[in-house]
């Protein structure tokens, strides 16, 4: 325990010494009041003496009353001084510390009051928080003060009366914490690392070494070089974590001790020591046997507790150094390779050493360094492990620029090794080498990793795999060497800081999954039989792969997987897809047009002016043109097959606006695009307009992609309409790599808005969707924040849009606002006659708090879709405009005709009970329709009349029931 004289004081500037915490201790009370000890007074100025640490102090208060016995609030303590809402009404608390927490019981006549914390800040008071909801059960409100210097505060002028009960403030001051020294040796140069936490208030620290383990009490100066009175000496002061104590003497140990200083006092200190006992290599044994003793600067070989330094001090040459063969374990503290100008030093694990590990190392931190021409190839024959082991806490491999670890074995490499690699400053071009033995696949640790530089390397033909759904990082260049195929499945990015190098031979591979960035220069040196056999990009049914890269006329092949029609002879127009090229001058050939038997192929090309499809078997389509989009569509699932130089920069495509100012782009990447990142000055709207063969349950549709909103994916290869904007004919549109992003082939709906409104038109198998959505801006005619109505292909599919008030039919439809005469005109496109089902599928916002009455005219009802949100009716072939209607507000008829379904109007019952329904039907024959909450239709009930029952054979979930009697009131049952 430290001795009165060790004690601090501090000195406050109203002239009082007041004693502090104990140096270390933690927190330490320096007032707590509660007013009973007060002297009572009524309302006017005041000043309160109290205790102050060891001392007094003084509470200076204007307008306030002093009541010791006033009544106790809650769990605060009796006594209080009453403020009012006066200006001003001040209660001014002595001088506190720079580093402390202010706590202050407060309670009220009633909830919902508020008061001010001042901070005199230059001779004025200024706001620092206002402490609010304050109310009759009593708050203890705190604050924490973290400063320089000591302050002033203040409670002002509250908004109603409050009652200040208790005053309590304590001082903190902490030692630093986590306080760790290591011994480094680098560039011939002695040094010892120290690392530490600061305490809990961020406070400044005060560093000092000493060589015979003796510091002063407490620091008198701050400056560095300066003694200390009573021993040490000031290596650094200020709020780093880390310092660098460097020029060192060999074999001799240092001591160091480290302080906090909140601005006034110091903690009591934490210390810790540190030898420098390098052992180092002279080779005086004239060869690189590790367990010759002649060979190491000392009186035998290196032990477990050394700390190993390999340069050249005693070596005229680039010399190499070979671990101990059979079932033999080195096991030492670190090993540090520093060689000298261009000489090189190799350490070797053998790979006639079988033991597991062959080489451990147990220091800490950066416990394995390869310095600028240091190479450590691990050839470990160990049968299992990785040969080659970290034990220590946090042990790092630090390959600084310039070193290089060979992964020369079989031997497992991801826990042992890559996972403790540094990621410090100067390892970016540290090299990684992977040169695995044998032909057979290896699997490299790549999720999550973070490489500096990485060499794939190999003798003899290899693939070099690797799995993971974590990014992995290379800091540096990737180089992929002669006889190597590099062909991960990992689904997180890989990003290249560097450069990308696959040698002539060797192959880079990115999954259907994979998503490749490439910051440096891009090289391909493997064009093979078939351009850009070195860089292939694959795609299946479930993805296709993506890269980003800034380097123009690179060979690559990039795979397209097109799924077939499923009946080609039936209906080869409900399949199709949308297409472009990502490399320049892609022939329409070969793939693309396949031949012979129930191998057929559609291929065409738009024409924006007159409206036509050009059709590639008719017409001279001989390539594609970069930026352009088709339309395909093929008897059989392929893989099809772009080969060439691909796309990057600027790509630009002339805007055709001479008929309806549709045109058929694409995106010429072999990366997804975000179409928010596009100039969309030259079109009507700000969506692409992409065909999803899969939309509407199968059928097939447009799938509209909102520009104005972030992630407006357009995935690789996809082609898209946009519609010209008037006066844009020959208009240039550029594509740029600011527009490339990794995205999937999902198509999602991009943040449309917080308040929307979904509906669905059903059949029992298609559906399509219309959506209306408030977006500020906007206007109740068609503008660029409605997306147009494209229909599809598939004549049998369903299909719903609504109306802007210019009568455009609308897929997307925004308004600035609703109010009780808005109305969304509804139209509809009907395959066959039937019957079907509108329902809404998503509500929010200002939409879902409204009403919400879909008016069917031919029928006379007025439908509440919030009540009930599927509706069910016949319909005619062919399409409809005017007879569906939705209404914020109940329309208004003149005639009195419109029904909103009422029960007790209903002259019929229906009711349900365990998995059975009940019908009493004075009626004539009524039907029954059963539909799930999307608006598919599950099952018919043909009710004669009567009271009759039938079983449901339904799925658990909840239904609605609907009949074509209107006398029968929707409702809707849960089944379990």
């Amino acid at each position: 325990m430290k001795t009165l004289s060790a004690l601090k004081t501090l000195t406050l500037t109203m002239g009082l010494l007041v004693m502090s915490a104990t140096s270390g201790w933690g927190q330490q009370t320096w007032i707590n009041e509660n007013i009973q000890g007060w002297d009572s007074k009524t309302y006017g100025n005041h000043t309160q003496v109290i205790e102050v640490g060891l001392s007094t102090g003084t509470v200076e208060m204007t307008d306030c009353n002093v009541s010791p016995t006033g009544s106790a609030v809650g769990d605060l303590s009796p006594g209080h001084v009453r403020m009012r809402d006066n200006d001003p009404s001040i209660l001014e608390l002595p001088e506190v510390p720079s580093v402390s927490t202010v706590t202050i019981g407060i309670s009220a006549e009633a909830d919902e009051r508020s008061i001010k914390l001042q901070r005199k800040e230059n001779e004025e008071w200024e706001d620092v928080t206002i402490f609010s909801n304050i109310g009759t059960a009593g708050e203890l409100l705190t604050y924490h003060v973290n400063l320089n210097t000591p302050t002033s505060l203040r409670l002002y002028n509250p908004s109603h009366t409050v009652q200040i009960h208790d005053i309590i403030i304590n001082v903190y001051i902490d030692d630093p914490k986590n306080l760790e020294a290591a011994a480094r040796f680098i560039n011939g140069k002695h040094k010892t690392n120290l690392i530490w936490d600061p305490n809990d208030n961020n406070n400044h620290v005060l560093l000092a070494f000493s060589n015979d383990e003796v510091f002063g009490d407490e620091p008198d100066t701050q400056t560095t070089g300066d003694e200390i009175a009573g021993g040490g000496e000031v290596l650094y002061f200020g709020n780093d974590t880390n310092f660098e104590h460097d020029n060192l003497d060999p074999g001799t140990s240092y001591y160091y001790k480290i302080w906090s200083y909140d601005g006034t006092d110091y903690s009591f200190g934490l210390t810790t020591t540190k030898a420098t006992t390098f052992v180092n290599w002279t080779g005086g044994g004239n060869h690189g046997e590790w367990t010759d003793a002649n060979n190491w600067g000392i009186d035998g070989v290196p032990e477990a507790e050394d700390a190993v330094v390999l340069d050249n001090s005693g070596q005229t040459s680039s010399y190499e150094i070979i671990l101990p063969v059979g079932q033999a374990t080195t096991t030492i503290q670190s090993i540090e390779i520093t060689p000298a100008g261009t000489k090189s030093i190799t350490l070797v694990l053998p790979s006639e050493n079988k033991a597991n590990p062959g080489l451990e190392i147990t220091g800490s931190g950066d416990a394995l360094v390869l310095n600028d021409g240091a190479i450590f190839r691990n050839s470990t024959g160990a049968s299992a492990g990785s040969g080659f082991e970290l034990s220590g806490t946090e042990a790092k491999i630090r390959i600084n620029n310039g070193g290089r670890y060979i992964h020369n074995t079989r031997r497992a490499h991801a826990s042992a090794i890559v996972a403790n690699l540094s990621a410090a400053d100067g390892t970016e071009m540290g090299v990684f080498e992977f040169d695995v033995p044998g032909s057979s696949n290896y699997s490299l640790s790549l999720t999550n990793r973070t490489y500096g530089s990485i060499v794939l390397s190999s003798e003899e033909e290899r693939t070099y795999s690797g799995s993971g759904v974590s990014d992995l990082t290379i800091r540096g260049d990737f180089i992929v060497s002669e006889n190597v195929t590099f062909a991960p499945t990992l689904t997180g990015n890989i990003l290249v800081n560097g450069d990308l190098d696959i040698s002539d031979g060797g192959t880079f591979e990115i999954s259907h999954k994979g998503k490749v960035d490439v910051d440096g220069t891009l090289t391909n040196h493997n064009t093979g039989a078939k351009d850009g056999a070195g860089l292939i990009i694959r795609s299946t049914g479930e993805d296709t792969g993506s890269l980003i890269h800034n380097t123009p006329g690179v060979e690559a092949i990039a795979e397209r997987y097109i799924e077939q029609v499923e009946d080609w002879s039936a209906s080869p127009a409900v399949e199709w897809h949308f297409i472009s090229s990502p490399v320049a001058n892609q022939a329409i050939s070969g793939d693309w047009t396949p031949s012979g038997t129930n191998d057929d192929y559609d291929f065409y090309a738009w024409q924006e002016n007159p409206e036509l499809w050009l059709n590639h078997k008719e017409n001279a389509i001989g390539s594609f043109t970069p930026g352009a989009g088709y339309l395909v569509a093929y008897e059989q699932t392929g893989t099809k097959i772009f080969s060439g130089a691909m796309n990057t920069g600027e790509i630009t495509y002339a805007i055709a606006q001479q008929g309806t100012g549709w045109n058929l782009l694409g995106n010429p990447y072999p990366s997804a695009i975000d179409w928010n990142n596009a100039n969309r000055d030259h079109f009507a709207d700000d969506f692409v307009y992409i065909y999803d063969r899969t939309k509407g349950g199968g059928a097939g549709g447009y799938k509209e992609i909102d520009g104005s909103s972030q992630g407006a994916v357009i995935p690789a290869h996809q082609g898209f309409f946009v519609e010209a904007a008037e006066g844009s004919h020959q208009e240039t549109f550029s594509f740029t790599n600011n527009m490339r992003i990794h995205g999937g082939n999902f198509m999602k709906n991009n943040g449309l808005s917080k308040d929307i409104i979904k509906l669905r038109f059903a059949n029992d198998e298609y559906y399509d969707e219309t959506t209306m959505r408030i977006r500020e801006g906007s206007a109740f005619e068609r503008d660029r924040f409605d997306a147009r109505k494209l229909f599809s292909f598939a004549d049998h599919a369903p299909q719903i849009y609504s109306k802007t008030t210019d009568q455009v039919k609308a897929a997307i439809n925004s308004i600035p606002e609703i109010t009780e005469e808005t109305t969304f005109p509804i139209g509809m496109r009907i395959p066959e006659d039937g019957e079907y089902s509108l329902s809404l599928q998503e509500v929010s916002g200002a939409f879902e708090s409204s009403t919400l009455l879909l008016e069917d005219a031919q029928k006379d009802i007025v439908h509440d879709l919030h009540e009930q949100p599927v509706y069910a009716f016949e319909a005619e072939e062919g399409d409809i405009s005017g007879r569906f209607t939705l209404h914020f507000s109940p329309p208004y008829d003149d005639d009195n005709t419109t029904d909103i379904s009422d029960a007790d109007a209903s002259k019929a019952r229906i009711w349900h009970h365990n998995n059975t329904l009940f019908v009493d039907n004075p009626n004539d024959q009524t039907e029954i329709r059963l539909y799930d909450i999307s608006g598919r239709l599950m099952q018919t009930i043909n009710a004669g009349t009567g009271q009759q029952s039938c079983e449901l054979s339904l799925p658990a979930g909840a239904y609605i029931i609907q009949s074509n009697h209107q006398d029968i009131r929707p409702m809707k049952i849960i089944i379990h």
